[in-house]
């Protein structure tokens, strides 16, 4: 009857690995293998023939399993003809694949028969849990991995092989990183460093979701840093219709661009916008610049019929400019060829205690009673009507001696403390005509016009009227 006893089982491509990371641990990198490991292990045991031990030749049937009874078996059956048996001792090489050895738990059956016989084999049971070494324990699931030693990495792990991978880990937890790594130093540290020579330092990829996501409570989730002339800091790219990078912020800013003297953020498109900002409740795009002679927001266009800077908007303002300086300057057009500085294709208004554009205009006709306005605009709105009151403009005559000789008009808004023209309008007029028109009276909203036209044919009587006149506001 044949019998297993004291069986000693290691795994020798663990203890290698385990060694080979202590030997090759050092500031100047891991040390490159001369070969790769196999998934042989060495497995040792006795064996007694009716309490005996045995020697001679024996077959041996080496089966894996999940379980001490019963459960599913792993891997194929090795199976080892006329195996060396010297005082009940022997040495096997045993290879179940790489895949059988991932952390669980696993059992070895062993069956047994006499070299030279055919008959069937005997198994000897129970079934031997399969234990690793002290080094190899520190590889297994949940373990913990330290290294007390400067400049010394707790887990160094090499691929000399231009087309393999250091480490592969899979994962299918919901909210759970496949590997997590975490720096706990006070002095600043990183969680996840890489680095490559001439290829991509970190590469996260998702089918549905984030390629790769930074978050930090009171720094930068993602900082990206480049020393080449032309090489982005941090370079997105989407090969479809979505977005090369997107930045998102639900108090601060989605998207930061700082140089120190070059271009903060750079955006460019062949057939689509380069830089698209948009925000729901604050500034789409906003431009800042603290350096002297220097621009927020600048846009160049150097193709013909191109436009530098464009601003649209469906229902307020399509481009605002403001200035906080004294000697500032809110919009400035300049044109180094002659051409037009500023041109405005609509209606152009000010507000009223502004200079430069004109406040008010207006063609008065004061035929006697009644006085109209032929034509007027006002520059606070930008109305303008033809026979109409540009949005409250108003005229009357003031009764003065046998007949009026004064205007009053209303414009609506404060005009007192602006500047008023006046100008006859009067293509009929001979040379006995004498005019006389000027402002007489400036309150509030309201310009009283002295508006008199003498005429003295042949040197007679002399008759007066009223002559139809423009006022302007500035």
């Amino acid at each position: 009857m044949f019998k297993r006893n004291n069986v000693g089982f290691f795994i020798a491509v663990l203890l290698m690995l385990a060694l080979t990371g202590i030997a090759g641990a050092s500031a100047s990198g891991p040390q490159t293998p001369d070969a790769p490991v196999s998934t042989v292990f060495t497995y040792q045991g006795r064996l007694t023939d009716s309490g005996s031990p045995a020697n001679g030749a024996y077959d041996l049937r080496f089966s894996l399993f999940d379980a001490a009874s019963s459960g599913a078996q792993i891997g194929s059956t090795q199976t080892l003809n006329d195996v060396a048996v010297t005082d009940g001792y022997f040495t096997v090489s045993l290879d179940f694949g790489a895949t059988v050895f991932q952390g669980a738990a696993r059992w070895i059956q062993v069956e047994v028969r006499p070299g030279a016989s055919t008959g069937s084999y005997t198994n000897l049971s129970p079934r031997t849990s399969l234990a690793g070494v002290p080094y190899a324990l520190s590889l297994r699931p949940g373990a913990v991995v330290n290294t007390s030693q400067v400049n010394v990495p707790a887990l160094n792990l090499g691929a000399p092989n231009a087309n393999s991978n250091a480490l592969v880990a899979t994962g299918n937890g919901d909210g759970y990183a496949v590997i997590y790594a975490e720096d706990q130093s006070t002095a600043g540290g990183y969680g996840v460093f890489g680095r490559s020579t001439s290829g991509t330092g970190v590469h996260g990829e998702s089918t549905t979701w984030a390629g790769v996501w930074g978050e930090s409570e009171d720094a930068s989730g993602v900082v990206g840093v480049s020393a080449g002339q032309y090489n982005g800091g941090v370079y997105g790219l989407n090969t479809g219709s979505g977005y090369g990078v997107y930045g998102k912020a639900d108090n601060g800013t989605g998207v930061y661009g700082q140089s120190t003297n070059w271009l903060g953020v750079y955006g460019q498109s062949t057939n689509q916008t380069g830089v698209v900002g948009e925000s729901s409740g604050h500034d789409g795009v906003r431009g800042t610049t603290t350096a002297a002679n220097h621009i927020g927001v600048k846009g160049v266009a150097n193709a013909a019929g191109s436009v530098g800077v464009w601003g649209e908007s469906t229902a307020n303002t399509g481009v605002y400019a403001q200035s906080g300086a004294a000697n500032g300057v809110a919009l400035w057009g300049r044109n180094t060829t002659g051409g037009i500085a500023l041109k405005a294709e609509g209606d152009a208004v000010q507000t009223r205690d502004m200079g430069g554009l004109p406040k008010a205009m207006a063609l008065i006709e004061p035929a006697n009673p009644n006085v109209s306005i032929v034509r007027c605009y006002n520059g606070l709105t930008a109305e303008s009507f033809a026979g109409g009151g540009c949005g409250g403009f108003s005229a009357q005559l003031l009764p003065v001696g046998p007949a009026p000789d004064k205007v009053v008009v209303d414009f609506g808004f404060q005009v007192s403390d602006r500047f008023i023209m006046l100008q006859v309008f009067d293509p009929d007029g001979t040379d006995n005509i004498s005019r006389y028109l000027y402002v007489e009276v400036i309150s509030g909203s309201t310009v009283t016009v002295h508006n008199e036209r003498v005429d003295c044919p042949g040197g007679g009587f002399c008759g007066t009227s009223q002559m139809d006149f423009f006022i302007y506001v500035f």
